[in-house]
């Protein structure tokens, strides 16, 4: 029997792309399922497939930068499945532009979403995984973590929050032994990116050399099944064939 037969993972922003395609892959592993996103008839959608496979999972309608809502989907998961083994990180935005095009709302948004979501969603799991003396959190994050981008100036400040909450976080949770970890994506051919229409439209051949979920699932499942002496604690996944 595998060593994750029977855990408990909480997904966000698992309606769709990478959050669903993680969600699925966990669920085939026998991990028990909490889904979370702030788009209902998608996370429905990705819940009855899991449960068409056999998978269990229970889900949760609401936004990630909402203490309550995060608070009453991981307090709903410990009630059902009585512990949070997994959590994976995954609920973002992006909108195009630099300081003289992102609106307040949404840098506003965007800061609420992908950093304050990951904290909340962390700060509510880690006394569940303290009490059990382990776990893993698992933080998407993106190449413009670590860099700067004028195209996509809200985002890439998100991530390099990210980043330095990953790092900050693994510091605090080591003692517990909780890993925390976070996977810097590059270009992924997934419908997150139609944000950036019009101002980026990819070809088909340049979607192709994109990395795929099914390359971030690989990754992510790595970090989860690595060894109690490994931290992977940041994997940079670049697309280096796309041109």
């Amino acid at each position: 029997m595998s060593k994750h037969q029977g855990k408990v993972a909480i997904v966000t922003g698992a309606d769709r792309g990478i959050g669903r395609a993680l969600a699925t892959q966990l669920a085939d592993a026998g991990i028990k399922l909490s889904l979370l996103s702030i788009e209902g008839a998608g996370l429905a959608d990705a819940g009855r497939a899991i449960e068409a496979k056999g998978g269990t999972v229970i889900t949760t309608v609401g936004d990630v930068s909402d203490r309550a809502v995060v608070e009453g989907a991981v307090a709903r998961t410990v009630e059902q499945f009585g512990t949070v083994d997994y959590l994976l990180n995954v609920a973002g935005v992006a909108f195009f532009g630099g300081v003289a095009h992102c609106t307040e709302e949404e840098w506003d948004t965007t800061m609420n979403t992908n950093v304050k979501g990951y904290f909340l969603m962390a700060k509510s799991v880690l006394p569940h995984m303290q009490s059990a003396g382990g776990g893993v959190i698992l933080n998407m994050s993106s190449i413009w973590g670590e860099r700067g981008s004028s195209a996509m100036q809200a985002y890439a400040t998100s991530k390099h929050a990210v980043e330095g909450f990953t790092k900050s976080l693994a510091i605090e949770a080591a003692p517990h032994g909780i890993k925390v970890s976070s996977l810097l994506l590059d270009k992924v051919d997934t419908g997150f990116r139609d944000r950036m229409l019009p101002h980026v439209n990819y070809s088909e051949e340049q979607k192709a050399r994109m990395l795929s979920v099914a390359d971030v699932a690989g990754a992510a499942w790595w970090v989860l099944d690595s060894s109690d002496r490994c931290l992977p604690s940041s994997i940079e996944l670049t697309a280096w064939q796309f041109k």
